[in-house]
């Protein structure tokens, strides 16, 4: 996946971040297909605790604790 983007100003610039915002959108949009989704991620924490991330219907993140070092399949 490349994104071609404008080069950046020499300072901040609201219409630049929002063509290279857009130019990013396009490039996501077309590699990113409802068959490559997945339902949730584990994520680890600095101090090795571990998370499950999910999306709702209204595209909120939500975050649960997963247990570890129980036997058997986790409830996850």
């Amino acid at each position: 996946m490349r994104a071609n983007l404008p080069p950046a100003p020499p300072t901040y610039d609201a219409a630049y971040l929002s063509r290279a915002l857009a130019a990013l959108d396009q490039v996501i949009g077309q590699t990113v297909t409802k068959i490559e989704a997945v339902e949730s991620v584990l994520l680890q924490s600095p101090d090795g605790s571990v998370y499950k991330v999910t999306v709702n219907n209204a595209g909120n993140l939500v975050t649960t604790a997963v247990p570890l070092g129980q036997s058997g399949s986790p409830p996850y």
